[in-house]
């Protein structure tokens, strides 16, 4: 049964507002861009908030109209003969609406943009093929090949002066043609492009679900225009009426479907830029302690280098050499050890002559037992000094930072080393000079 064209006519009204009666521009989504985002990725929140105050104006104004309107209907809503079924076919009709969203294209719509983009299409191909007609290199590629055909013919130095003349120019002009073979490529992607998007539209033609809805929508379009014949009468200001509310009310959908999308675009690029904030601080964090754990280890690794190198030096060395130097100079033999101080060297005229006191024989043997002994127990008490090192290192470390390596050798300087000499060094006797 057909239907009343008083809310078929608001349906195109709702897809295609108009602002002959508002002074009020529609909105889609399309005519708005995300919030202004500063060169730090930070969205700029003036931008945005002013973006919203316009939006929610524009609302506030069209509401504004729309329960003046609405109120009119109210009015002038007594019903009529055709009023019960009628609005059993608004509600259908709205319920389609809703199953085929906001921007669904209609069949008829559909069929006018494929003849469109074909008919472009088509002119475009023409063109495209007019002028690869008039080169005689068809692709980049082809002149490329000649290019460096050309150019292996010059080096070869075969070629006459003048052959190599006509060949640098062919070159020449070969590159100039190439500017307009590029141009091809883009063409040639907008036309692939074109066709494309013709299979998309007519899949949307041939889908059978959108089909049936689109045959159901116009059946009972066909019934609401039948029913608004028999009433123009009766119904001829509510009509109008009626298509001012559907007109202003798809313009308030559009501005919130707007104003919902920018505020989720805000959303998202605030919390991508405070996320990568996070992220940054993060890993300058994770940066820092790398770096102090390294300075640190460097640290202990060479406080650990210096206590090794302190144990390797042979225990008593000092103690040695000292009762050595004694020895020779007690013993008479000063120039063996004193760095060339000689005893008995030729008088200063007018000085006194000195006789040394006379250093009896079991002082130079006692300190002849304290060298042996300090040699004795050398081997043990460098051990022992470099497994003291070693325990050192690892309390130094507490068992961390240190490489493999360096741990064993902690382990093994510690293992099965006396800790000190096996008995205390010999007392010398005073020595005491005249």
């Amino acid at each position: 049964m057909p239907a009343t064209s008083q809310n078929a006519t608001t349906s195109k009204n709702a897809t295609k507002p108009s602002t002959s009666k508002t002074g009020t521009a529609p909105v889609t989504k399309n005519e708005h861009t995300d919030s202004a985002v500063t060169s730090s990725g930070k969205p700029d929140q003036a931008a945005y908030h002013a973006e919203q105050d316009r939006i929610k104006k524009e609302i506030d104004d069209l509401q504004g109209q729309l329960t003046a309107v609405k109120e009119k209907i109210g009015l002038t809503s007594k019903g009529g003969p055709n009023a019960e079924r009628r609005n059993a076919l608004k509600a259908q009709l709205d319920e389609i609406r809703g199953q085929q969203g906001d921007n669904k294209s209609s069949r008829g719509k559909l069929l006018e943009q494929i003849k469109a983009l074909q008919e472009s299409n088509q002119n475009k191909i023409k063109e495209l093929q007019a002028s690869k007609a008039k080169l005689t290199y068809k692709t980049s590629a082809e002149i490329d090949a000649q290019i460096a055909k050309l150019e292996r013919q010059i080096e070869s130095g075969n070629m006459k002066i003048v052959d190599e003349r006509r060949a640098i120019n062919d070159i020449t002009v070969l590159k100039r043609q190439k500017r307009t073979t590029d141009g091809f490529e883009a063409d040639q992607e907008a036309i692939d492009n074109d066709k494309a998007r013709i299979e998309e539209l007519r899949k949307q033609l041939d889908d059978p679900e959108t089909k049936a809805v689109s045959d159901k929508f116009d059946a009972i379009k066909a019934e609401l225009d039948q029913l608004r014949k028999e009433d123009d009468e009766s119904f001829a200001n509510r009509n109008q009426l009626y298509d001012r509310r559907n007109e202003l009310q798809a313009q308030v959908d559009a501005l919130y479907a707007t104003k919902k999308e920018s505020s989720q675009k805000y959303r998202e690029a605030s919390d991508r830029y405070y996320a990568k904030l996070s992220e940054d601080k993060a890993r300058r964090a994770e940066r820092a302690k790398a770096q102090r754990a390294a300075a640190e280890e460097d640290k202990k690794r060479e406080e650990a280098e210096r206590l090794r190198e302190e144990a390797e030096i042979p225990a008593y060395q000092a103690e040695i050499e000292d009762c050595q130097t004694l020895i020779d100079y007690l013993s008479g033999n000063p120039t063996a050890s004193s760095g060339g101080l000689e005893l008995g060297s030729t008088p200063l005229t007018g000085v006194p002559k000195l006789e040394l006191r006379k250093v009896e024989e079991p002082t130079i043997e006692n300190l002849k037992i304290k060298k042996e002994w300090f040699i004795a127990n050398q081997a043990i008490q460098t051990a022992a000094n470099k497994a003291k090192a070693e325990k050192e290192i690892a309390a130094l470390t507490k068992g961390k930072g240190l490489t493999s390596a360096e741990d064993g050798n902690a382990e093994a300087g510690t293992s099965g080393v006396p800790t000190e000499a096996s008995s205390p060094a010999p007392a010398a006797q005073e020595i005491e000079a005249s």
